[in-house]
């Protein structure tokens, strides 16, 4: 299997050679592979996409454009020098804290809405070492 490329995350911009804004047909052009279409909730106004095989997850507002981006294993996004995925989740949350914006912490996620960024894990609430993954990244708006 050939190894994916980094995706760089660039707040307030995307990732990769994804934008904010795109139309998910202008997405499914720059990423490889079918996604699978799905909705999050009965009540999401626009599907979503899960680009599988990179570990890529994209969401779209009512207008079906482009306002988030969420990444698991295999993917590998990268901010600030560092891959969060698989990284512990305790210096995880140091690290997005030291990249410049306050976060709002959660017992299994860590938020800063300056930069756009969360990341999760699960496990996280039980156990501190445990991995990120997932990373998300959005623009203005997202959460409401």
């Amino acid at each position: 299997m050939i190894p994916l490329p980094d995706f760089d995350l660039k707040p307030g911009v995307g990732a990769g050679k994804m934008t904010f804004g795109m139309s998910p047909q202008d997405v499914r052009q720059v990423m490889d592979g079918e996604p699978v279409i799905f909705r999050k909730t009965p009540s999401d106004d626009f599907p979503c996409d899960f680009f599988s095989e990179a570990g890529v997850f994209c969401y779209y507002d009512k207008s079906g454009r482009l306002n988030a981006i969420e990444f698991t294993q295999p993917a590998r996004p990268v901010l600030g020098g560092f891959a969060f995925v698989g990284m512990e989740f305790e210096p995880a949350k140091v690290i997005l804290a030291s990249l410049g914006h306050e976060i709002e912490e959660e017992t299994d996620s860590a938020i800063s809405f300056g930069l756009g960024v969360s990341i999760y894990s699960s496990l996280a609430k039980d156990d501190a070492a445990a991995p990120v993954e997932t990373v998300l990244i959005f623009r203005e708006g997202y959460y409401g």
